[in-house]
């Protein structure tokens, strides 16, 4: 089936939302039901939440924009959730979802900043990472496990 994007209305709300907290889930993180909410709505005020389709919402890009500490006439576009069902996952869904973050970046001229919290070969999502245009330059590590 055609894989499709669309920006998520009110709607859309309660799919994104359960996709966030099993995106959380999967990344192991501990999260506040309330919080996750009220989180995701003050995202949706700033900047859009691109919903990822192929007849079923199976995924979506949530948008934010962010200011540095360091340069606060700078706003920049970033994700706060990438994320695409387990069992749709692969490169046509990742390039589409991608080129939809582009889109918006162009259409406002902001600059996105993506931050990848990944599992796995990092080598791998690199790759992907080129592949769609982008320049890594950062990595960020974790120490602890608190």
């Amino acid at each position: 089936m055609k894989l499709t994007t669309r920006y998520a209305e009110l709607d859309d709300l309660p799919k994104v939302f359960e996709m966030y907290i099993e995106a959380m889930d999967e990344l192991g993180e501990a999260y506040d039901d309330n919080d996750a909410m009220e989180y995701i709505l003050s995202c949706w005020s700033k900047a859009p939440c691109i919903l990822l389709d192929d007849g079923d919402i199976i995924g979506f890009a949530g948008l934010t924009t962010f200011a540095p500490c360091y340069d606060k006439k700078r706003a920049y576009l970033r994700e706060y959730m990438f994320f695409v069902r387990p069992d749709k996952r692969g490169i046509k869904a990742w390039r589409t979802l991608t080129k939809a973050v582009q889109s918006v970046s162009d259409k406002f001229k902001l600059q996105f900043v993506g931050e990848h919290r990944l599992k796995g070969d990092i080598q791998t999502h690199l790759r992907l990472i080129k592949m769609a245009g982008a320049k890594p330059v950062a990595v960020t590590s974790i120490y602890g496990d608190y």
